[in-house]
């Protein structure tokens, strides 16, 4: 109802504040987690009722034969088609989307076991550890979050710090 879209307008300044993370007090406890919900419930607000023009009919549900890389690649590029949209509210949902994504990752370990200090030139991307397979899946996450920082609408580039955060606890080494 109207009602609803003008209170949820009116508290998207104080979203943004708390998004940022910056506070006067310093001694409140969980900052960082208040700020990533502040950023979530901005782009649940702003991505109310949009659509993508070019999205219109959506996509059928995952498939259960599919790898676990195959369906987080399939929400991969659901999210950069996302973030290619000229409206604010869906990049913001892309970048949403992008931190589920990352939540999703199991934390790998930082110590590799010995004799497999050396990079490989080359990978073979269908036989890859769960590891490799999530060093990889977070380095694509990242590449795409950093180019979403530089988005004008604060509540997307607020989203990809956020975002950031998430991928970095999940693989601290990459």
């Amino acid at each position: 109802s109207d009602s609803d879209e003008l209170f949820f307008q009116s508290i998207l300044p104080s979203l943004r504040v708390l998004s940022s993370g910056c506070f006067e007090r310093q001694d409140l406890m969980m900052v960082p987690e208040l700020a990533e919900m502040a950023s979530h419930a901005m782009a649940l607000i702003v991505s109310r009722n949009e659509t993508d023009d070019n999205s219109s009919v959506q996509k059928p549900a995952i498939s259960i034969n599919q790898s676990r890389l195959e369906v987080i690649v399939e929400k991969l590029s659901r999210a950069e088609s996302d973030l290619q949209s000229s409206q604010p509210p869906l990049r913001a949902k892309g970048v949403v989307s992008l931190r589920h994504i990352a939540r999703s990752l199991t934390p790998t370990d930082s110590k590799l076991p010995k004799g497999e200090e050396k990079k490989l030139l080359i990978t073979d991307v269908n036989n890859l550890s769960v590891r490799e397979e999530t060093a990889l899946i977070s380095r694509t996450l990242a590449r795409i979050c950093l180019n979403a920082l530089a988005d004008p609408e604060s509540y997307v580039y607020l989203a990809s710090i956020q975002t950031l955060v998430a991928i970095s606890d999940v693989c601290p080494s990459e």
